[in-house]
């Protein structure tokens, strides 16, 4: 399952929203308003529960490129991440194109595939609204 949503044009440098997101503690104000608990494990790792869905552990992947993030599930059976890749398009602007790819089973995927459209929908629109300064 691929879903793929992008932000607005961002009046922000690429540097400076790669600042905000490569910091786990910035995560729970991108991942919206739906999470019901948000721990913060270690530099890496963070615990996340949304709706009635069981808690959720992800790790957060950095690139040296300094334009992408990952947010990876770490349990074996619930294959998925999101990525997260700046798009720079001047100095001072920039945008933010996600995915979200997952390996589920034809049932999950029914299940769950308008959750996550909704849920990766808010995400884009939490971010659209960060101040990254």
């Amino acid at each position: 399952m691929n879903l793929n949503k992008e932000s607005n044009i961002l009046n922000f440098p690429s540097e400076k929203i790669y600042k905000h997101i490569s910091n786990i503690n910035n995560f729970e104000e991108i991942l919206g308003d739906d999470i019901k608990d948000f721990n913060v494990i270690d530099k890496e790792f963070f615990t996340i529960k949304i709706g009635s869905l069981p808690t959720i552990n992800l790790k957060l992947e950095l690139f040296e490129n300094q334009k992408q993030v990952k947010l990876v599930s770490t349990n074996p059976k619930i294959i998925f991440y999101f990525k997260l890749s700046i798009e720079k398009i001047d100095d001072t602007k920039s945008k933010i194109k996600m995915n979200f790819t997952g390996k589920f089973s034809s049932m999950m995927e029914m299940m769950i595939k308008s959750p996550i459209n909704k849920f990766a929908d808010e995400i884009i629109n939490k971010i659209d609204k960060i101040d990254f300064n």
